[in-house]
């Protein structure tokens, strides 16, 4: 019984199968955010416009402030209940709220300072 029982662990252990499978797991990292970057800034700066290099960087730096404003919300979660058929029950799904542009007010009046010093 108990030779059986070692036997199934170093199996277990020494199946090449699941160890590759293991290092492949491993070596996942999320790129959600990085999506989310990509996604801004090609509503800003579309592939198919050509910019100025002072514009490109301004659009660049606007996108990563809208990015880090917007990446983590912050309050309680909205949900709403919603009948599902598989469940045969009410069940609650969270929905999202959305975007803050609150910063371009500032960006906006910080330009308008610096262009009243020139």
């Amino acid at each position: 019984m108990i030779v059986t029982i070692l036997y199934r662990i170093k199996c277990f252990i020494t199946d090449t199968r699941r160890s590759n499978a293991m290092k492949k797991c491993a070596a996942f990292i999320h790129t959600g955010s990085l999506e989310v970057y990509h996604n801004v800034r090609l509503k800003y700066l579309p592939k198919h416009t050509s910019y100025t290099l002072k514009r490109m960087i301004i659009m660049a730096m606007l996108v990563c402030i809208e990015v880090n404003v917007n990446l983590e919300k912050t309050g309680k979660p909205k949900v709403y209940s919603q009948y599902s058929k598989v469940r045969a029950a009410w069940v609650e799904k969270p929905r999202n709220s959305g975007k803050v542009y609150i910063f371009r007010h500032d960006v906006i009046k910080d330009m308008m300072s610096v262009q009243s010093v020139f």
